[in-house]
């Protein structure tokens, strides 16, 4: 009868609603995947530099020179994102190699923009509705820019992170002898 009981309060407890599961599953993924996150709420502040330097240099001297403009804005979320990433997404407090790290992810930033570029076009050359290629030419730049950046331009500084979250305490020495 005791069995019985303690079965039922066992499959009662681990009972889990759709939902339930859902935001669990959900909340695992974040975890796991926390660095990704963060370097995309960089990417997303990146854009909102891009389209406001652009807005604000074609507002203040017109479409002349806007293939220079748009240039400019893209050089600037670059920088932008650099800076926040560096901080913020790979936690890099380390001045030095910051040079070398900011080389490093404006040329992986130029090799993701070609990536996006001919994805881009190659699906909008076969007929692909615009805003459908241009969101998987996204997806597909942002995750070669995510990976070329963890695993090569912040490399030192990302696995060094990892090392300090997952490093075990050295073992107790005990004082007997």
């Amino acid at each position: 009868m005791a069995d019985i009981k303690e079965e039922e309060e066992a499959s009662a407890s681990s009972a889990k609603t759709p939902s339930m599961d859902f935001i669990g599953t959900t909340r695992s993924l974040l975890q796991q995947n926390w660095t990704m996150v963060k370097f995309a709420a960089v990417g997303a502040s990146g854009v909102a530099v891009n389209l406001g330097v652009l807005y604000l240099l074609t507002t203040a001297f017109g479409n002349g020179l806007i293939i220079f403009f748009n240039a400019l804005a893209v050089e600037l979320s670059i920088l932008n994102n650099f800076v926040w990433n560096d901080r913020f997404t790979f936690n890099s407090s380390s001045s030095s190699g910051r040079i070398i790290r900011l080389v490093k992810y404006n040329l992986l930033s130029l090799v993701s923009f070609s990536v996006n570029e001919v994805i881009f076009s190659t699906l909008y050359s076969v007929g692909l509705q615009k805003y459908l290629a241009s969101l998987i030419a996204i997806g597909v730049s942002f995750l070669v820019n995510y990976f070329g950046s963890s695993r090569w331009a912040w490399r030192s500084s990302w696995l060094s992170s990892k090392e300090r979250l997952i490093a075990k305490p050295p073992p107790a020495q005990s004082d007997a002898k």
